[in-house]
């Protein structure tokens, strides 16, 4: 058996930024699932038709919706600001990452007070109100849920592509005078 010689003189292995890129994949997946289960159970699923129902509906959601969405959204930011926190300098010349970063506080975090509001709501109608509203309040929090699947979806896709927009990545030129 050969012996691997190391002509390159790299150091062994890649460090931490593989599993970071692997906790944040996944977390992503939690969350863009999370939404987008949520919001096709809301948009699709079959209606309950009585009170009993709808409180076992608030119930699975719940159980499932908190695991899969919350837990996502905190794995992903904490491997995001983990790999960010490796390099910043250079992270935060891309234009890429500061459009990613002005959509998350533009869209997402308003998004995440409209749909919580509307969960609350539905927390509370659920004991006290009528079908008609119950069936209302939740037609409204599967639109929001919608919402923002689409606009995380467009955030991570900007991620993922990560565009120019512009940008030139090579060393700026110096220009030559006569």
């Amino acid at each position: 058996m050969t012996e691997y010689v190391n002509i390159h003189g790299r150091r062994r292995g890649r460090g931490i930024r593989p599993w970071l890129l692997i906790a944040k994949i996944t977390g992503l997946v939690l969350t863009l699932g999370g939404l987008a289960s949520a919001a096709a159970a809301g948009i699709l699923g079959p209606r309950p038709t009585d009170r009993e129902g709808w409180i076992l509906l608030r119930e699975a959601m719940h159980s499932a919706f908190v695991p899969c969405v919350v837990g996502g959204t905190f794995l992903t930011i904490f491997a995001g600001i983990t790999l960010w926190l490796q390099m910043p300098r250079a992270f935060l010349r891309m234009r890429w990452l500061k459009l990613k970063l002005v959509l998350i506080a533009v869209l997402i975090v308003p998004l995440h007070f409209i749909a919580r509001l509307q969960v609350m709501d539905f927390d509370e109608m659920v004991q006290t109100a009528s079908m008609e509203e119950l069936a209302t309040v939740w037609d409204r929090l599967a639109v929001a849920l919608l919402i923002g699947f689409v606009f995380l979806l467009l955030i991570a896709s900007i991620g993922r592509i990560k565009p120019r927009l512009g940008q030139s990545y090579t060393p700026a030129q110096k220009p030559e005078t006569d």
